[in-house]
């Protein structure tokens, strides 16, 4: 299929961040469409803003992609209208779409369906309106039974309101075993919203495959489908961290490629041959952090997500498992690299020098000097590209 040029470089302006944007549209068109996205769009939606919601599907068939669209999972009221109003709007746009109604046969037949007509460039419509009238838990279930038949990689909840927001501020993750009870006890999260972290848990204790959550709204969706922060709240369970003290029990190749994926280089000959003395690792190795311990504390020598997992809040979970061991830490990273702003909320101090920039947390005063000295005398672990000294 060709795209034309001008709706790429539409897309690419809209959203804001080039390699990113390119990173994850090569990402998705990789996949089998219909794991593409899932979106269950909230009755308010398609009643006030279903232009704008028109506009990002139209878009995103235009790029090649085919969300499968969801009604009624949170309120079962004119799903039917709604769904035929979609159907029009979208055929008046010159998107391709078909109604699949759920009443007239098992979900699993209704999945299979949306995957033959995402396959064939068709945006599905699904009204679950043989689910209405029973709980949400019910409707919860029905759309474990559909996602899990489809293998789809991320779920959206479109809403009016988007994401989360707390005293003012935007709740960009939740963490449901860290997070779930005070957002359940707390006046300014939504009935819909508290449905929503109640039905996500459900579905992480049930699904066998690895699939991704968030909140957004229609104004924000191609930002949290394309851009690794996202544009709403996501949720998820807290990573497992496994801790190695050395090599010997974790697969040194799954690791080499989660780190060259995050950085986007390759690691030097003889990386695997420096001292390290413990590694902590997301269990499916999509996150790590490598530690060397010196008299001045902890030396965090690496730490990456690999790029799929990037948005996450993985970095988050391996940073909380090293900081529970090590008070004292300090690091370097590149002057250029994106992640030295979460580095600063992180860090008691850091220092800018040349193309580096080390950061420090719990070292004596005293000793921060040597703490730099030692960060900049370390080898490099990527080949130099071109710019660099």
């Amino acid at each position: 299929m060709l795209y034309a040029p001008d709706t790429i470089s539409r897309f690419l302006w809209s959203i804001g961040k080039r390699a990113e944007a390119e990173f994850y549209l090569a990402l998705f068109r990789a996949e089998a469409k219909e794991r593409f996205a899932t979106i269950a769009v909230d009755g308010p939606v398609l009643t006030h803003a279903l232009d704008a919601l028109v506009v990002d599907l139209r878009f995103l068939s235009e790029l090649g992609l085919v969300p499968i669209i969801v009604l009624g999972l949170l309120d079962t009221g004119h799903v039917a209208q709604h769904a035929s109003k979609l159907a029009l709007e979208l055929a008046r746009a010159d998107v391709l779409a078909t109604v699949l109604d759920p009443a007239s046969s098992e979900i699993t037949s209704v999945a299979e369906a949306a995957r033959t007509a995402a396959r064939d460039g068709v945006i599905p419509i699904i009204p679950l309106g043989i689910f209405a009238g029973r709980t949400p838990p019910d409707r919860f279930e029905a759309m474990r039974v559909f996602v899990e038949t489809i293998a789809a990689r991320k779920v959206i909840f479109l809403q009016r309101r988007g994401g989360i927001v707390v005293e003012g501020r935007p709740v960009s993750l939740v963490r449901l075993n860290a997070d779930q009870a005070p957002l359940l006890a707390s006046k300014e999260v939504s009935r819909k919203q508290k449905i929503i972290l109640n039905g996500v848990g459900y579905l992480l204790d049930r699904l066998a495959h690895r699939c991704t959550f968030a909140m957004t709204s229609p104004l924000e969706l191609l930002r949290e489908l394309f851009t690794t922060g996202g544009s709403g709240t996501m949720v998820r369970r807290a990573a497992r961290v496994e801790r190695h003290d050395g090599y010997a029990t974790l697969d040194t190749t799954r690791l080499i490629t989660m780190l060259e994926s995050a950085f986007e280089r390759p690691l030097s000959p003889g990386f695997l041959e420096r001292p390290v003395s413990r590694i902590y690792l997301e269990e499916h190795y999509r996150g790590a952090a490598m530690v060397m311990e010196t008299p001045l504390g902890a030396y965090m020598s690496k730490f990456a997500v690999g790029r799929e997992a990037q948005g996450e809040g993985l970095g988050k979970d391996v940073w909380t498992a090293l900081t529970l061991d090590y008070g004292t830490v300090f690091w370097r990273s590149r002057v250029k690299n994106a992640v030295n702003a979460w580095y600063t909320k992180q860090c008691d101090g850091m220092i800018r020098t040349g193309v580096w920039q080390v950061f420090w947390r719990g070292v004596p005063t005293e000793r921060i000097p040597e703490a730099i000295a030692f960060s900049l005398d370390q080898p490099k672990d990527f080949p130099r590209v071109d710019g660099e000294s």
